[in-house]
């Protein structure tokens, strides 16, 4: 008969995972993908190198898994502030106008990414694992794909020009991830706030007035 786990060998393993998980967000939100290791992880968390292998394969593998769940987090956070429903955005039926939505956006973003700029910078442009990087075009399309909610009603509200949502949606993405990784750099001592200026920025990409 093969091996089942109790629940509460379960729990315990899953209560381990976690520990460990969390102090790798920990990890990574001081020191960057530079700093983190399976050493450091192992160290915060209070445990054994050894320990942390029990339930990741590699340091890609636990990074894969942080940038999954944080930048999931931080789409969540978008799409709330855009006012769009259903999943991820995906829906259209936002309320709001889309100068509203738009600034929401690009403010929700911004702003979260400057209050931890170490992290940011590691889920936005630190040199990553391929595997890692992987997670980032996923963040970046889901990101987007708020945007193109707020585009799409815009247009048919008749409040912005026709134009191609993808390529609008994917623009602004980039132009926004540029833009904000000089001042989310580590050598940067520069901290003035450019939100007010990309979100001007993005509302004159789309054709607002």
């Amino acid at each position: 008969m093969p091996y089942r786990r109790t629940t509460a060998v379960q729990a315990r393993i899953d209560a381990g995972r976690e520990k460990l998980f969390d102090a790798a967000v920990e990890v990574l939100s001081s020191q960057g993908y530079r700093g983190l290791s399976i050493a450091s992880v192992a160290a915060a968390a209070g445990v054994s190198a050894g320990s942390v292998y029990t339930h990741f394969d590699s340091k890609s593998d636990l990074v894969v898994a942080i940038f999954r769940t944080v930048c999931g987090r931080e789409v969540q956070a978008v799409v709330d502030a855009s006012g769009a429903s259903g999943a991820r955005g995906m829906s259209r039926t936002g309320s709001g106008s889309v100068v509203e939505r738009v600034t929401a956006i690009v403010e929700t973003f911004a702003g979260r990414a400057m209050k931890n700029r170490t992290m940011a910078y590691a889920l936005l442009a630190e040199p990553v694992d391929p595997a890692v990087d992987a997670e980032r075009l996923v963040f970046r399309r889901s990101f987007a794909a708020a945007i193109g909610d707020a585009v799409a009603d815009g247009i048919a509200a008749g409040d912005i020009p026709e134009q191609n949502v993808e390529i609008a949606a994917a623009a602004l993405v980039g132009a926004v991830g540029e833009v904000l990784v000089g001042p989310l750099s580590p050598d940067r001592t520069d901290t003035a706030d450019v939100i007010p200026d990309l979100v001007a920025f993005a509302l004159r990409s789309l054709g607002v007035s």
